[in-house]
């Protein structure tokens, strides 16, 4: 097992909480998940086009993302396929806006007693829509044609449902107008210095200078990035970060939200001074839910994460059961394209049954795509 790191972030010490099995092989044994997560693919999309809009390039988040997306499609090598994911996108977006809580027409989205649906897509008017443009079939063929050409770790991404949400994400930021002026956008916390250290480049010096440094009370560093940071109209600090989540999150859920708890303790720590404001953008509905920072949570939160990072030194790690209520191993309908690319090294017996081909490799050969069959397995446990 390799050493203790010397920093954390926050998804890191998240992943503990989630499952500290899976921090394990992950962070310590180096055994690096073969996966791509979508949510994330779509959010660093999402966040490029917002933060290309700060940066005074486009004059929105929806301008931006055409020049954005084409990049990244670019980089991936399946360009090709943009015009096709262009047009499913457009009526998709068309379909989300019509599913959002905050469209009120009378061909809104919704269940057969009328409430906003958690799973749109579930819904009959939905699938029938997807019918009349013919999109399920377009929508499979190009996700399967996509994903045979990307590495195994893309198994589980729908590039069409990536295009999509991105596209109609960014379409629906726009400038919360209580924030009057932005300070930062992705601001760090301990990030790398390069340009204050000329010796970084030297491979005898272990770590950069870094800037911004935030210190854990145990003396851990703390690495992160705070998508905005910026001044309300009266003059008080708040500090942004921007998510994706179905539901809008409630003022309180903002108030006693763990991250930017940490963030507005280390900004105190930076500055001498807290801020007024923490809040998140629900970039589904276009609102910013902002709270009153309070102290105490935030020292709480601190010293959650403190009794983590206690756990980790004394090598704690309990492997999660995969049926439990809320448990990571897969999701509640138990299916393979969900399940963590762990399982077969905690519940092999689980995989096997699932269907997992191969129960030695991170990425469940039946979902791979194909001629992808010599995957390097993975090492033994060390202990």
């Amino acid at each position: 097992m390799a050493e203790l790191p010397h920093l954390y972030s926050y998804s890191q010490l998240n992943t503990y909480k989630d499952c500290s099995q899976k921090y394990k092989y992950y962070y310590l044994d180096n055994l690096k998940r073969r996966e791509i997560g979508q949510a994330a693919e779509i959010g660093t999309i999402v966040h490029e086009c917002i933060e290309r809009f700060y940066m005074g390039e486009f004059e929105s988040a929806e301008t931006a993302f055409p020049t954005v997306i084409h990049n990244y499609m670019e980089n991936l090598g399946i360009l090709d396929w943009k015009p096709e994911l262009q047009h499913i996108s457009n009526i998709m977006s068309t379909l989300l806006l019509r599913a959002s809580a905050e469209y009120t027409g009378s061909d809104a989205i919704r269940t057969a007693d009328g409430r906003v649906s958690e799973k749109p897509e579930m819904t009959k008017v939905w699938k029938e829509e997807l019918r009349k443009h013919n999109l399920e079939q377009r929508i499979d063929s190009a996700n399967t044609s996509i994903i045979r050409r990307l590495p195994a770790e893309w198994a589980s991404v729908r590039m069409a449902t990536v295009y999509a949400e991105a596209m109609h994400l960014s379409k629906m930021y726009k400038h919360p107008t209580v924030v009057s002026e932005v300070k930062a956008i992705e601001f760090g916390f301990s990030e790398p210095d390069y340009e204050g250290n000329p010796n970084s480049e030297d491979p005898n010096q272990r770590e950069p200078h870094v800037k911004n440094l935030a210190v854990l009370p145990s003396g851990r560093v703390f690495r992160g990035y705070i998508d905005l940071v910026g001044k309300l109209h009266n003059g008080e600090w708040i500090i942004v970060d921007h998510k994706s989540s179905k539901e809008c999150p409630s003022e309180l859920k903002v108030r006693h939200h763990e991250q930017l708890l940490l963030y507005a303790y280390f900004w105190n720590q930076l500055t001498g001074n807290w801020p007024a404001k923490i809040g998140i953008t629900h970039l589904r509905s276009g609102k910013l839910v902002v709270a009153d920072v309070v102290p105490e949570l935030a020292l709480e939160a601190v010293a959650r994460h403190e009794e983590i990072i206690r756990a980790i030194s004394k090598k704690i790690f309990i492997k999660r059961a995969p049926f439990e209520y809320g448990s990571p191993c897969m999701d509640r309908d138990g299916k393979l394209e969900s399940a963590c690319p762990y399982l077969p090294k905690c519940h092999k017996d689980v995989a096997l049954a699932l269907g997992w081909v191969d129960p030695e490799v991170t990425v469940p050969l039946a979902m791979a795509p194909e001629g992808l069959d010599d995957l390097p397995a993975l090492a033994p446990d060390t202990y």
